[in-house]
């Protein structure tokens, strides 16, 4: 009876911390809706995973966005080696089949882009293409190449000839200045226009090749699927910083979670930590079973 005695404490102190610590585990999540007694609202209802629900949700989307999903992490999980290859393997397969490479580049961009963004897209590339063509050669030291290039054209084709005693070097080095005005002026007012016809012309011809002779796929799939992943990471660093500032990484969470029905809510929070709260409800009764102990002794 001693025995009985002695143990009934720490008995008791276990089981009122198991069952304290329950109660307050399911309070987490029960009840799911406000009790009402007498037209008034119980404390502690609904419980607090239910009630902090919005809370919940607008922390766990702030949480992902600022810290588990960032741009970093999105560029380096599109730029992971294997996912990479994997893209560059599908791109080429695609390249690689017959009805592709008959195709000519302007069909294609038809049928992905549409016709009428193919035709813009003509046009700004011939635009960017005569506006660098244009500026690179106004920028070019004419004064310089006439000099160096221009002046020993003129002086061996008048070799053995009369003209050659009456014009000299030092002769020619007084035309060089008007003469490189003169054609930089021209350059300026009629240069773009006619590099743009060419580069018309030349795009045309790009556009209507067919993709297989364009790009030479037989026999440089090496070189091919390098240039592919050089353009795919390229891409992919232009257009993550596109992609976050798009779309609202920590409203979808939030709007994901709040929008979860809150049993639904429960049983995916226990899934992940139920192990953990069982383990607190034992420690609860480990934690009785000690104080009961040392009641004994006090």
């Amino acid at each position: 009876m001693e025995y009985l005695h002695l143990l009934a404490g720490p008995v008791v102190g276990a089981i009122i911390g198991y069952f304290t610590n329950h109660i307050a585990v399911k309070m987490m999540f029960k009840p799911l809706e406000p009790v009402y007694i007498f037209g008034r609202q119980l404390p502690l209802t609904p419980g607090i995973i239910p009630k902090n629900k919005k809370r919940i949700a607008r922390a766990l989307g702030k949480a992902v966005s600022e810290s588990l999903l960032t741009e970093k992490d999105l560029a380096a999980g599109f730029t992971k080696p294997d996912v990479k290859d994997k893209v560059v393997g599908l791109i080429y397969e695609k390249l690689n089949e017959e009805a592709f490479k008959a195709a000519t580049a302007e069909e294609l961009a038809s049928e992905y882009i549409g016709e009428e963004k193919t035709k813009k897209a003509k046009k700004k590339i011939n635009n960017a293409l005569s506006e660098k063509i244009s500026d690179a050669v106004a920028g070019l030291d004419i004064e310089g190449i006439l000099q160096t290039v221009g002046i020993k054209a003129i002086m061996s084709k008048l070799q053995n000839s009369m003209l050659a005693m009456f014009i000299n070097e030092e002769t020619l080095q007084g035309f060089i200045g008007p003469i490189a005005d003169s054609i930089r002026g021209w350059l300026h007012r009629h240069g773009k226009d006619k590099i743009k016809d060419i580069t018309e012309r030349e795009t045309d011809r790009l556009y209507e090749m067919r993709v297989g002779d364009l790009l030479d796929i037989e026999g440089n799939e090496e070189h091919i699927k390098e240039m592919l992943g050089d353009l795919y990471e390229k891409a992919v660093e232009k257009m993550i910083p596109v992609i976050i500032s798009e779309i609202n990484i920590a409203q979808i969470v939030e709007e994901k979670i709040d929008a979860m029905d809150v049993g639904f809510l429960e049983d995916l929070l226990l899934s992940i930590i139920k192990t953990e709260l069982d383990y607190v409800v034992r420690l609860g009764a480990l934690i009785g079973f000690v104080i009961g102990c040392v009641n004994i002794f006090i």
